[in-house]
């Protein structure tokens, strides 16, 4: 299947609402209108990405190996479902960030116990570019940007 009807479908379906792991989207509506109710009793928005929101994402699509194996050969495909990925995830932060929310949650699982599970360089060639653009969106949108590691919170 061509790259742009991937893209293509991949945006319809987050026009149906707010993806959810394994359940149908959270309509758009009924999302904005949950927000709304929270700011009303003086409660902080959070707008949940998806799980997974890049490596993890693509070890559910490819499998973990193969995205590994992607990764050494730093294969042409492995680029193109990257950069799916992240218009993916793109056209989610947009929409939170049209619903104004106070905070936006990214949750992905880039280590082992004590280290990547490739080459720092690979992270650095492969992967930091789309999370960087990513990022840098949430940055021109919101006026407040903190990264807390999920380890940090674990120790709290």
């Amino acid at each position: 299947m061509p790259i742009l009807v991937i893209l293509f479908l991949v945006v319809a379906y987050i026009e149906l609402g707010l993806p959810r792991e394994g359940d149908y989207p959270i309509p758009w509506d009924i999302y904005e209108n949950f927000m709304n109710r929270v700011k009303a009793f003086g409660g902080l928005t959070v707008g949940l990405m998806p799980h997974g929101v890049l490596f993890l994402r693509l070890a559910y699509l490819r499998g973990y190996l193969n995205v590994l194996k992607d990764m050494v050969q730093e294969s042409d495909k492995l680029f193109k479902l990257i950069d799916v990925i992240t218009e993916y995830n793109l056209s989610i932060i947009r929409r939170l960030t049209k619903l104004k929310v106070d905070v936006i949650s990214f949750g992905d699982d880039l280590g082992n116990q004590d280290k990547l599970p490739f080459h720092p360089e690979k992270f650095r060639r492969i992967l930091l570019p789309a999370y960087k653009k990513m990022f840098s969106e949430v940055k021109k949108l919101v006026s407040t940007l903190d990264f807390i590691p999920m380890d940090t919170l674990l120790k709290l």
